[in-house]
């Protein structure tokens, strides 16, 4: 569940409707080469991933190539998906003063969702973000 919302959020960031990247990767051909010591915390991971969307001017593949980056080797595991929407959702439920601060391709994003439905005044989602 988590992971579908994130992929949901990085479409939306990255201006793509598609919620998989376009190139075909096999992670299991080099997953013998793979060793344990490359493996960071999820939540070191999920921090730098959200980092970087509150801060980054990328937007669209570029964006998407900066994430991937970060996460490395091993992919979007569903604890990692869990770890940047709450993080997310923190760096979001801030003042509006504050979220003006965010970095613009964040910023419209949540504005394009804030305006894709009424939750923001009732408190509920009733809309769908396109």
């Amino acid at each position: 569940m988590a992971t579908a919302h994130l992929q949901a959020i990085l479409a939306c960031l990255t201006c793509s409707g598609d919620t998989e990247p376009k190139a075909t990767t096999y992670p299991n051909e080099k997953a013998a080469l793979l060793s344990a010591h490359d493996a960071r915390p999820a939540a070191e991971i999920a921090e730098e991933v959200v980092a970087t969307l509150v801060h980054t001017s990328l937007a669209g593949p570029a964006l998407r190539m900066k994430l991937d980056s970060i996460v490395g080797v091993y992919g979007w595991r569903e604890n990692i998906a869990k770890w940047v929407l709450e993080k997310l959702t923190r760096a979001l439920d801030c003042t509006d003063d504050a979220r003006e601060k965010l970095g613009p391709v964040l910023n419209d994003a949540y504005h394009k969702a804030r305006d894709g439905c009424n939750w923001y005044d009732t408190g509920t989602v009733t809309g769908t973000v396109q």
